[in-house]
């Protein structure tokens, strides 16, 4: 049986890779479920709509995201125009 640190390693080894390809708002087809219940329970990752997610650091505490936010303004650009993201990846000069 795998050790919980283990399970909890190669998840965030799948966050890194994302993380590695430009992906900032992570949607729930960029991971499998279990990767995601384990990040977001250990505070790696957290949603801010259904379906979506972002980068965090665990212990703080949650807030929701808004302007001036790191990552507000890639869910703006999903939101708004989502023909600018190709696979999960926006434009990097995107605000």
């Amino acid at each position: 049986m795998t050790a919980p640190q283990d399970k909890l390693a190669e998840s965030l080894a799948v966050l890194k890779k994302l993380q590695d390809q430009g992906i900032v708002a992570i949607q729930t087809k960029n991971m499998t479920r279990t990767h995601r219940e384990r990040l977001v329970k250990s505070g790696f990752i957290k949603e801010v709509m259904k379906g979506w997610y972002i980068p965090a650091r665990p212990g703080t505490r949650p807030e929701r995201v808004r302007p001036g936010m790191p990552h507000s303004g890639a869910f703006a650009v999903i939101i708004l125009n989502p023909d600018l993201v190709i696979n999960g990846v926006f434009p990097p000069n995107t605000p």
